[in-house]
C-alpha cells in the first residue's frame, strides 16, 4: 500500500544518513526516491534525488548529473494535469542542469537540456504561433462552401450528442430518484447540475487535440470549378482567387522576437556541433532505454526546428509586384502608331515580368529543395514517429502554402481588363498546379505514416486537414465525435460507437489472442498492456 511505501522509504531515509559509504548511502536514496515517486510525496522524493546528489557530487560526477536529471520525472508526472506548467518546469529544470554540469559531465543530457531550453525559447518567440508550431497564420477561406457545411453537420452532431448525454446522465441518475416524492421534479434538477461537470470532464480529456473547423469540402466535380469568363472589360476582382471564384488559403508569416530566437538557433547550433564531434566517441547503446530515446528525439526535433527557420523566411518572400503576361495581339501590324507603342511596351512588360517571376520561382523551388533535403533528412534516419511525421506535415505545408499564395496571388492592377487578368492569373494556376500536386504526395505520405504507427500527433493532423482542402474528392473527411468533442476524423476503418466514446477497433494481433483465449478458457490480463504516460512536449509552451 501507499502507507507502507512511506514507511519503507523513511526507513531507508534513516539508514542512508547513518551510513558512511557514499555510493551506497546514494543507492539507498535513489531506492527511497522511487517509494516517495510511487506513493505521490514530490517534495520528499526531489529531497531524496537532492540527498544522493549531494553525496556523490565529488565522487562520481556523471551518476550525480544522472541523479539531478531524474527530476524530470517528476515533472512529467504532472504533465498529465497541466501540460503547460510542466514544459515551463522542464525548461528550467534544464536551465539549472546547465548551470551545475557542463558537457564533459554526461553529453547525452547536456545535449537534451540544451535542446529544452532553445526549443521553449523558440516556440515562446513567437506571439501568434500557428499549426506545427511555425510563427505563421493559417486563415482558411470563410467563403469555402466547408464552412457552411460544417456548421450544418455540427449542429446536428451538437443537437444529437446533447440528447444523448442527457440520457446517459438520467439513466446514472435515476436510481438515485426512484420512489421519492417528486422524485422526477428533484431528477430534472439534478440533471442540470450534472451536465456542465460532464462537458467540462469531457473538454478537459480533450485537451490537446487541436479543433479542425475546415475539414470538409464541398465535393467538385473536376477537383476545382472552371473559372467563370466574362467579357473583356475592367475587372472589379483584387485578386486570382477573386478572380477564378477559389477558396484559397491564406498564411501569413508573424515576427518573432528576435533576441529568442536567435538565442534559440545558437542552442540549436551548439547541439548539432556537439553532436557531430561525439558521433564516433559517444556510444549511444550503453545508454539507458530512457536517455537513449530522449537523446535521439531532442536531435532530431533540433534538426526540424533548425529548418524552421528558413522555411517561415521562404514564405515570408512576396510576389514580385506589377507583373503582365497578357499582349493585345491584335494591336500588332495595325498601322496606328499608338497601338504600335502599345504592342512593344506589352512586349517590354511581359518580357521582363517572365524574367523576374522565373527568378522568384527558382529561389523559392531552390529554397524549397534545401528544406526538403533537411526534412527528408530527418524522415530518412527514423528516428522516432514524432520527428518523422513533424518532418513530412512540414514538407507538404511548405509546398501547400507556396501553391495557395500562387493562386490567390493579387493583381498587379486595379480594373485591369478582364483578358489581361485571366492570363496572368492563368500562369500563375499553371505553375500552382504541380506543387500542389507535390504537396498532396508529402500530406498522403505522412498521414499514411500515421495510420501504419498509429500514433496521430497534431502534425498528422494538420496533414489530414490540408489534404482534405486540396483534394476534397479524394479525400474527404468525416465529422465524428472523439472524447466529447467534434473532429475531422481520416481512418482506414469505419469507427463504431460505444457510449460516449469514439474508440477504434481492436489490433489483429490483440483480436487473434482474444479469440485464442476465449477457446482455452483462460483470461487474458493486462500484462500485454504498457502505459507509456504523458510526456510533455515543447510545443505546449503556451505563447505569452
Amino acid at each position: 500500500s501507499l502507507e507502507q511505501a512511506r514507511e519503507l522509504a523513511g526507513a531507508l531515509e534513516l539508514r542512508a544518513a547513518e551510513h558512511d559509504d557514499d555510493e551506497a548511502a546514494a543507492a539507498l536514496f535513489e531506492q527511497a526516491f522511487e517509494l516517495r515517486k510511487l506513493a505521490g510525496s514530490r517534495r520528499e522524493a526531489t529531497r531524496d534525488l537532492e540527498r544522493a546528489e549531494q553525496r556523490l557530487h565529488d565522487r562520481d560526477r556523471a551518476r550525480a548529473a544522472a541523479l539531478r536529471w531524474r527530476q524530470r520525472e517528476l515533472i512529467e508526472l504532472d504533465a498529465r494535469e497541466d501540460r503547460a506548467d510542466a514544459a515551463r518546469a522542464l525548461q528550467q529544470h534544464a536551465r539549472r542542469y546547465v548551470e551545475r554540469y557542463d558537457e564533459t559531465v554526461a553529453p547525452d543530457l547536456w545535449m537534451v537540456a540544451q535542446y529544452t531550453i532553445a526549443a521553449g525559447d523558440w516556440l515562446l518567440s513567437c506571439r501568434a504561433r500557428g499549426p506545427l508550431g511555425l510563427c505563421v497564420t493559417w486563415t482558411p477561406d470563410p467563403r469555402s462552401p466547408a464552412q457552411r457545411l460544417r456548421d450544418r453537420v455540427l449542429a446536428q452532431r451538437e443537437r444529437a450528442f446533447e440528447q444523448q448525454l442527457r440520457a446517459y446522465v438520467r439513466e446514472q441518475l435515476r436510481p438515485r430518484y426512484e420512489g421519492r416524492y417528486r422524485g422526477r421534479w428533484y431528477l430534472d434538477a439534478a440533471i442540470e447540475r450534472e451536465l456542465p461537470g460532464l462537458r467540462e470532464e469531457l473538454r478537459r480529456r480533450a485537451a490537446g487535440e487541436a479543433p479542425r473547423p475546415w475539414a470538409v469540402d464541398a465535393p467538385l466535380k473536376d477537383g476545382r470549378p472552371p473559372p467563370p469568363r466574362q467579357p473583356d472589360h475592367a475587372t472589379k476582382a483584387r485578386s486570382c482567387d477573386e478572380l477564378h471564384a477559389l477558396h484559397v488559403d491564406r498564411v501569413v508569416v508573424r515576427r518573432r522576437d528576435a533576441r529568442r530566437a536567435r538565442a534559440a538557433q545558437e542552442r540549436f547550433e551548439d547541439v548539432l556541433q556537439r553532436a557531430h564531434k561525439l558521433r564516433r566517441s559517444l556510444d549511444v547503446d550503453a545508454l539507458t532505454p530512457r536517455r537513449r530515446e530522449a537523446l535521439i528525439f531532442a536531435l532530431a526535433m533540433t534538426k526540424v526546428y533548425r529548418a524552421d527557420a528558413a522555411l517561415e523566411e521562404m514564405l515570408s518572400v512576396e510576389l514580385p509586384r506589377g507583373l503582365q503576361f497578357h499582349v493585345e495581339e491584335y494591336k500588332k501590324d495595325s498601322g496606328i502608331p499608338r497601338w504600335e507603342m502599345d504592342y512593344r511596351d506589352q512586349q517590354l512588360a511581359r518580357d521582363d515580368s517572365i524574367k523576374r517571376f522565373r527568378q522568384f520561382y527558382e529561389d523559392q523551388l531552390l529554397r524549397g529543395q534545401e528544406l526538403d533535403k533537411a526534412y527528408h533528412e530527418v524522415i530518412a534516419e527514423k528516428r522516432g514517429p514524432w520527428a518523422m511525421l513533424e518532418a513530412a506535415a512540414r514538407v507538404g505545408f511548405t509546398r501547400h502554402a507556396f501553391a495557395e499564395r500562387l493562386r490567390g496571388a493579387s493583381l498587379p492592377r486595379a480594373a485591369m481588363p478582364m483578358s489581361a487578368a485571366h492570363a496572368y492569373c492563368d500562369a500563375l494556376e499553371d505553375q500552382a498546379v504541380p506543387i500542389e500536386q507535390s504537396a498532396g504526395e508529402a500530406l498522403t505520405y505522412c498521414l499514411d505514416r500515421a495510420t501504419t504507427f498509429q500514433f496521430f500527433t497534431p502534425a498528422a493532423r494538420v496533414c489530414e486537414e490540408l489534404l482534405t482542402r486540396a483534394q476534397p474528392t479524394q479525400e474527404p473527411a468525416t465529422l465524428e465525435r472523439i472524447q466529447g468533442t467534434p473532429h475531422a476524423v481520416h481512418a482506414p476503418w469505419q469507427p463504431e460507437r460505444g457510449g460516449l466514446v469514439l474508440e477504434p477497433p481492436p489490433a489483429p494481433e490483440a483480436d487473434a489472442e482474444a479469440r485464442a483465449a476465449a477457446e482455452l478458457d483462460v483470461d487474458v490480463g493486462a500484462d500485454s498492456v504498457s502505459d507509456g504516460g504523458a510526456v510533455p512536449r515543447p510545443e505546449d509552451v503556451p505563447a505569452p
